[in-house]
């Protein structure tokens, strides 16, 4: 089943919620029936550093780490018949970089649009170069459902002005304060580089 960043399953963001990893995990639950197609289908994840491995570098609230990301996945599949089977995250699931090549939860993300793999979460990807996972032990938290409200998109704000403020660099405003993940559509050659502050 592709599911990949924008086409993502549900509509909550920066999820599961943040909790102390060694006491509690939060794991969500999705009914994806209306995404399965006829013949194979393919479950992609990409890992984000989160709260779970802050590990600083550019800005430093705090740093704390329970080590590199990991997934633990259950996947429930009921079959017409009435059979039930179900595939778990294992050293058979594949894996490799992605295209974000930094991350920190107060210090920003790099993405490197060079490095992404197209096709790399549907059928028919050759994955032949990527390694297989490692199973590794959690946290040491028990998994717990998350019952809080998701935190979802509510309002999306275009600019309303743009500024030159020195040749190069554009001040965009929003007309007002918010917490938000900027999108931008951009154009240029392999390797140029924008930077959002």
């Amino acid at each position: 089943m592709p599911v990949t960043v924008g086409t993502s399953v549900g509509d909550s963001v920066l999820a599961p919620g943040w909790t102390s990893y060694n006491d509690r995990l939060l794991y969500e639950t999705f009914d994806v029936t209306d995404r399965l197609l006829p013949g194979e289908n393919v479950f992609g994840v990409m890992l984000g550093n989160g709260m779970y491995n802050v590990e600083g570098g550019r800005y430093v609230k705090f740093t704390g780490s329970f080590g590199p990301p990991k997934l633990i996945a259950r996947i429930r599949l009921e079959y017409e018949d009435g059979t039930v089977e179900h595939i778990g995250t294992d050293e058979t699931w594949q894996t490799a970089e992605g295209p974000i090549t930094f991350s920190c939860i107060f210090g920003g993300e790099d993405f490197d649009a060079r490095l992404v793999r197209p096709g790399w979460n549907a059928s028919g990807f050759d994955a032949t170069a990527w390694r297989g996972a490692t199973v590794a032990d959690g946290p040491g938290g028990r998994l717990v459902a998350q019952v809080m409200p998701p935190i979802r998109q509510v309002q999306t704000h275009k600019p309303k002005e743009w500024k030159e403020v020195k040749p190069g660099v554009w001040m965009a405003d929003l007309g007002q304060n918010c917490s938000g993940i900027p999108f931008l559509r951009v154009s240029g050659p392999a390797g140029a580089m924008v930077r959002i502050r």
